[in-house]
């Protein structure tokens, strides 16, 4: 299966990145297909996934956009222990992205040249592979670096792109401090309250989704000492590489679900009976921490 290697995942991302970066900037923004804040950009990089899943495959790929797709001739019910589940968030961060590419000429290659570097200010794509009840993979790729930041049976990786290809690859660290500042999503009441229950009260406001958990690494750019990054609520797609980087943390992450149904940090196993339930599986929402191991965890 395509998507069964984190390799070829990345080998299919990069080189879509880089037809992105050709495009004329105005011809990749504005209302796309789907949500209704679905933009051009999110459905470039959902249908370049989706392209890669070939006819017949056992492969469920899951997103805001198109919901849940599973390709014609798939004969293995989606979500069952040997289907290929793939939970994809197109673009995070796609309102700075959209803002950076508005009212500018030029291709995108161009506009990105003139933007400041950094790991978690950028808009990204992530991909997390789950088969047989286990994590296989999770990445997120810099949209703007084509950097991507990985967790796998190789350990956590920064796997650092020139020109569309991975020019080397480099462990990512993970942070020390007993810290009990944590990173949340708070734009709405409603995520301010849900954190707020689950017993924080010193908490920075984060615009990043799935690569907010490189707020507990090396690559913690944002000037901050952070203890974990919590979901209040917030839909898997921003939660779940989290979590995929506790896994293959070599247990220098720990984590907290509140439905230990969908994931046990104690097994490691992930089970997916509550996707096939449900008409939008990416409509799934949890409240999770993964922390350093000094950060309170709620009980």
């Amino acid at each position: 299966m395509t998507y069964q290697s984190l390799e070829s995942t990345i080998e299919i991302l990069a080189a879509g990145r880089q037809e992105f970066l050709t495009r004329r900037a105005e011809d990749v923004i504005g209302q796309g297909k789907g949500k209704e804040d679905t933009l051009r950009f999110d459905n470039f990089f959902e249908d370049l996934l989706i392209r890669g899943i070939g006819r017949g495959e056992a492969v469920v790929l899951v997103s805001e956009e198109c919901g849940k797709y599973v390709p014609s001739g798939n004969t293995v019910p989606p979500f069952a222990d040997n289907s290929l589940t793939l939970i994809v968030d197109p673009v995070d961060m796609s309102d700075p992205l959209d803002e950076m590419l508005k009212h500018k000429s030029g291709t995108v290659q161009a506009v990105f040249d003139k933007q400041p570097r950094s790991h978690l200010n950028a808009p990204v794509v992530s991909v997390t592979a789950i088969q047989d009840r286990g994590i296989l993979y999770t990445l997120m790729m810099n949209i703007i670096t084509g950097d991507f930041y990985t967790a796998s049976q190789e350990g956590l990786q920064w796997q650092r792109a020139a020109n569309g290809l991975i020019i080397d690859s480099v462990p990512i660290g993970i942070a020390q401090n007993d810290a009990q500042t944590v990173v949340a999503y708070t734009g709405k009441q409603k995520y301010v309250d849900a954190v707020t229950a689950l017993g924080y009260t010193d908490v920075v406001h984060a615009e990043e989704g799935p690569h907010r958990v490189l707020y507990l690494t090396s690559l913690n750019d944002s000037g901050r000492t952070i203890g974990g990054v919590v979901s209040g609520d917030e839909k898997v797609a921003e939660w779940l590489p989290w979590i995929g980087f506790e896994h293959f943390s070599g247990g220098k992450l720990v984590s907290w679900i509140r439905d230990p149904t969908f994931y046990n940090p104690a097994t490691g196993e992930c089970n997916l009976q509550a996707f096939s339930e449900l008409k939008n599986p990416s409509l799934y929402r949890g409240d999770v921490v993964v922390a350093l191991p000094g950060c309170r965890l709620p009980e």
